[in-house]
């Protein structure tokens, strides 16, 4: 079947004008949140976090990134892992895209010296634009999936004010392209689970995929909503071949050069050597007891930081806030589960499946990571972040209709009112001895 296109003022989209017009406003809201999140945190500044002593206390691992970047703008090309020894940066073992948009966008800009503050603005404007993108694609998967305007808004306003995203949208980082990627994937992959796939869509689909795949190796979960679409709407084969072919061709250079050099396509062995410092201790799991704890532990720092936890996890946002932000999840989502039970419709069986695979994909990810390592970040999450969004829109529009997206944007823009109160006096302190 092939995906029914509304013409409207030339361009052929289905949806609603409305939706994009809103949408389009969310993500310039979004982009100046960030920058004044970049404006704000240190760029690439030594200080103290307690009585440890970190090269970098702004963004988490944006030193890293940006050695990355300096690399390929001095026409290194890529880093050798030869000797994880001694690499430039940690994260060599990433996949090059962002890094080579980055480097682009760099010199585009003039911006050779990037250690200069303003480079870091230039380079986390990149990152604002790309959250700004990611917003709209939220967006778009609440219309195209739900044909619903206020699960449309208020996903998309979760998306552009949830301080968390709004600090990594400024920041030099992989992430946000990541999450732009997830939220167009979904947001293709719920269009052709309710109005059927064409060959034009799967493309689309598996290009944005692929993207975000080669952006970043935990990209490998977007496969899950485009697999999940494809099953239940059950398109030709050529749908099939478009849309998982583009998605595996984009990084396949990748792979293949890793797999030629390393003998490590997906550079797993690399990473692990790279995280060892962030491993375990092998009697987390010997007892009932280590097992609680670490449960306790993750589970604390994954809520702590899915709303705001800044800088290198010294910064967070008050309790107060977060436990109404706790509750009012808790409320929307059995909002969702209430309105499924009650109010089965056929018709949003599909992408309410498509949803749930991708979250499932991202959550057995990220607690897949944390049974090895500690690093209970929900940044690792986000990658999903449209999923969540739509889940929580969804539920509220359960229970308060048209309103839903008054009570996301009233706490969403309280913990922003707080974090940037609270960044610069934090941020000020930890530049000084303790």
């Amino acid at each position: 079947m092939q995906v029914t296109m509304i013409r409207r003022g030339g361009s052929l989209w289905p949806g609603s004008w409305a939706v994009w017009k809103i949408a389009a406003a969310l993500a310039m809201a979004h982009a100046a949140l960030a920058m004044t999140f970049a404006w704000i945190t240190p760029y690439r500044q030594p200080g103290w976090v307690g009585d440890r002593h970190l090269p970098d206390i702004g963004a988490p691992d944006e030193d890293a990134h940006v050695r990355y970047v300096r690399h390929l703008l001095e026409g290194r090309g890529l880093p050798s892992l030869a000797d994880p020894r001694n690499l430039p940066t940690y994260e060599a073992h990433q996949p090059p895209a962002y890094y080579a948009l980055a480097a682009g966008w760099a010199h585009l800009g003039g911006q050779r010296d990037l250690a200069r503050r303003e480079a870091g603005l230039w380079l986390r404007l990149l990152n604002a634009l790309i959250g700004g993108v990611g917003v709209v694609g939220t967006a778009m998967a609440g219309w195209w999936g739900y044909r619903s305007r206020p699960a449309a808004i208020a996903a998309a306003s979760f998306a552009a004010l949830l301080p968390m995203n709004a600090a990594l949208s400024g920041a030099v980082s992989n992430d946000p392209i990541l999450i732009a990627c997830g939220s167009w994937t979904l947001a293709f992959c719920v269009l052709g689970a309710r109005q059927g796939w064409s060959v034009r869509l799967g493309l689309a689909a598996g290009m944005v995929a692929g993207l975000g795949i080669a952006c970043k190796t935990s990209g490998l979960c977007l496969l899950a909503p485009l697999a999940a679409s494809l099953i239940v709407a059950r398109p030709p084969t050529r749908v099939w071949l478009a849309a998982v072919g583009t998605a595996l061709l984009l990084p396949a250079p990748f792979w293949i050069r890793n797999a030629v050099l390393y003998g490590d396509p997906l550079l797993i062995r690399t990473f692990e050597v790279l995280s060892a410092g962030d491993a375990l201790d092998p009697d987390t799991f010997r007892s009932a007891g280590s097992v609680l704890r670490w449960l306790t532990v993750v589970t604390q720092y994954t809520v702590r930081s899915f709303f705001g936890l800044f800088g290198y996890a010294a910064i967070e946002l008050p309790w107060p806030l977060v436990a109404v932000g706790v509750l009012l999840a808790g409320w929307a989502v059995l909002g969702f589960v209430r309105r499924r039970r009650l109010c089965p419709d056929r018709d949003e069986d599909r992408p309410n499946l498509v949803l749930l695979a991708f979250l499932l994909a991202a959550t057995v990810l990220y607690a897949r990571w944390n049974l090895g390592h500690f690093q209970p970040q929900a940044r690792y999450l986000f990658p999903a972040l449209s999923a969540f969004a739509l889940v929580l829109a969804r539920g509220a529009e359960r229970n308060l209709g048209q309103r839903a997206w008054v009570p996301i944007v009233a706490l969403l823009l309280a913990m922003d009112a707080a974090a940037l109160a609270t960044l610069p006096g934090a941020f000020q302190r930890m530049l000084s001895p303790p």
